[in-house]
């Protein structure tokens, strides 16, 4: 698995949200830039008043970072600034980690299909 870079300052988070694409798949919003070279580099936003606890809050970034990670190798990003919103908590289940995975799956899918779209 490869380890994937953060996105540590606010200024790297407001250039991905101002250029970046959006793509939206239920609860988690994903904000796509793309960037030279191969390295991804990933960035996770919940907000204190979606989820009140912050271990619960920490944990979920835990999950979405993981599943970015293990999504990524499945799918030929190529180099890109990523940037998750969570939109509700979705870790109110069981099957929360199962979900997350599914939607960061979906969410790398759309943005292959435009990265597709656009080469051709």
């Amino acid at each position: 698995m490869a380890k994937l870079a953060r996105l540590k300052k606010t200024s790297e988070y407001r250039r991905v949200y101002k250029s970046g694409k959006l793509f939206k798949n239920g609860p988690l919003w994903a904000y796509f830039l793309p960037a030279p070279g191969e390295q991804i580099s990933t960035g996770v936003s919940v907000s204190s008043r979606i989820i009140r606890k912050a271990t619960e809050r920490n944990r979920l970034k835990r999950v979405i970072k993981e599943s970015l990670k293990r999504c990524a190798e499945d799918y030929k990003t190529g180099g890109c600034d990523i940037v998750v919103v969570v939109k509700k908590n979705i870790l109110s289940n069981r099957a929360g980690s199962l979900l997350t995975r599914a939607t960061i799956s979906k969410l790398l899918e759309k943005y292959n299909e435009t990265v597709a779209n656009k080469s051709n």
